[in-house]
């Protein structure tokens, strides 16, 4: 097995660091952009009546269409969980170094009145680049 440089994906190393590695939270952030890229964006929730979705959404959104066509029951997959939470993890380390701010979150980030979502796949775009 070759060895991989891993000093940037270590500097966004997920506090949940357990069934998933970082080529998962990497592929997962990358399914999030793309979903908000084909469904569309929003702010305030994590989906709306139209379909479109937040940055949280978005990365959470394909990992449960991933559950519902493999068993119907979140509770089955608590590895899915922690996938979810790593990838935000990541995002919301990314937030915080572009902003500046610590206590900056993505929800906070995303539904700031200014945003638009060509920040949002920038912050997708930035934080895959870290991989």
């Amino acid at each position: 097995m070759e060895d991989k440089d891993v000093t940037s994906i270590d500097q966004h190393k997920p506090r949940f660091w357990g069934y998933v590695g970082p080529e998962q939270v990497m592929e997962d952030l990358e399914n999030g952009l793309a979903y908000i890229r084909q469904h569309g964006w929003c702010q305030g929730s994590l989906t709306n009546v139209e379909g479109n979705v937040c940055a949280v959404g978005g990365i959470m959104q394909p990992i449960q269409r991933e559950i519902t066509t493999i068993w119907l029951g979140w509770s089955h997959y608590p590895e899915h969980a922690d996938r979810i939470a790593e990838a935000r993890h990541c995002l919301n380390q990314k937030v915080k170094e572009l902003t500046g701010l610590p206590d900056m979150s993505i929800e906070v980030y995303n539904d700031s009145p200014t945003r638009t979502v060509e920040d949002i796949e920038a912050l997708f775009e930035k934080t895959l680049a870290d991989f």
